[in-house]
């Protein structure tokens, strides 16, 4: 965080939301393919398939697009030579996207996290220790791994099912089932880097700020923190792509302007694939929230508003 607490916040708030631009896991893994792999892929694509991949909205997306239908296709020689992890969990076991696209892991978030951690400073390089918090069955972990095998991966999740999928079907990475309350089963600064996607976006008041202080324990100084969470930008997705009750959405800007964080707890008994927690629902909170919660303890070292998909903010903290 920036000595001037004030600047650092008109800053944020002069930010408007930006998607992704740079694809640098896309780029390394499309430059494994040639000419005729390429063209081996289309081939093999039906009519849907290529009317995607013509109509792809830029270079990145037809790149991933062409990886991902690779992976579904399971087109040889060219999956090995790119070396991606083919294979999904099966449907009683959680995975964060399913069908033919999510086959290999999202490329488009290993972009998103390579990118984020870029933009902070931090590049990942051979002999790094990273935690994928809250990984579910491993769906970005596993294509950061196979870009960088050099690097030490773990994730960690609540969820038994989906890391004991993960442990069985990808090589390379450590995962461990994590408890719901801190502590972590990790020693002190045992990370260079931690990203956690959709995380922060769910935890109560009490559980983001515990778990903000565990983060502290367990990157080391100098170490980097990646979080994306619902913002204020999210209100306005939830009400083009949601379909929230005007009357939800007063509660939530409400509750933002006052508090700068709200949460509910959505799961009640039946919990969320088995994790059940009046600690996990759905949160919103505001750059403001973040900033007065990290001080001194973290630098505030990149922030995009809407970042994931025009919805959630993307921050990246330094560890100090």
């Amino acid at each position: 965080m920036t000595d001037n607490f004030g600047a650092e916040q008109a800053r944020w708030r002069s930010l408007s939301p930006s998607l992704l631009r740079d694809a640098p896991i896309t780029d390394r893994l499309y430059a494994r393919l040639s000419p005729e792999d390429v063209e081996a892929v289309l081939a093999h694509l039906d009519s849907t398939e290529r009317h995607l991949v013509r109509t792809a909205a830029d270079s990145a997306t037809r790149k991933r697009l062409i990886l991902s239908l690779l992976t579904h296709h399971e087109v040889q020689p060219a999956l090995e030579r790119v070396g991606i992890s083919a294979g999904a969990p099966p449907e009683n076991v959680h995975a964060m996207a399913r069908g033919p696209l999510s086959l290999g892991g999202s490329i488009q978030y290993a972009d998103l996290v390579v990118d984020g951690f870029a933009n902070a400073g931090r590049q990942l390089v051979a002999g790094l220790a990273g935690l994928d918090f809250g990984c579910s069955s491993g769906r970005v972990v596993r294509v950061l791994g196979d870009v960088h095998p050099g690097i030490s991966w773990h994730g960690c999740d609540p969820n038994a099912d989906a890391v004991a999928w993960g442990r069985e079907h990808l090589h390379g990475i450590r995962f461990d089932v994590s408890p719901e309350r801190p502590p972590l089963p990790y020693d002190d600064g045992s990370f260079d880097f931690v990203f956690a996607i959709s995380i922060w976006s769910h935890f109560s008041e009490t559980a983001a700020i515990d778990w903000l202080s565990e983060m502290k324990r367990v990157i080391r100084s100098g170490g980097h923190l990646l979080l994306t969470t619902h913002g204020e930008q999210s209100i306005v997705h939830a009400q083009a792509e949601w379909q929230y009750p005007i009357e939800r959405v007063r509660v939530i800007e409400q509750s933002l302007r006052f508090e700068g964080f709200w949460f509910e707890d959505v799961f009640g008994e039946a919990g969320d694939w088995g994790v059940k927690s009046r600690d996990w629902g759905m949160a919103f909170l505001t750059p403001e929230w973040l900033l007065t919660r990290t001080t001194p303890d973290w630098g505030a070292v990149f922030f995009r508003p809407g970042r994931v998909e025009r919805n959630q903010d993307l921050y990246v903290l330094e560890r100090r």
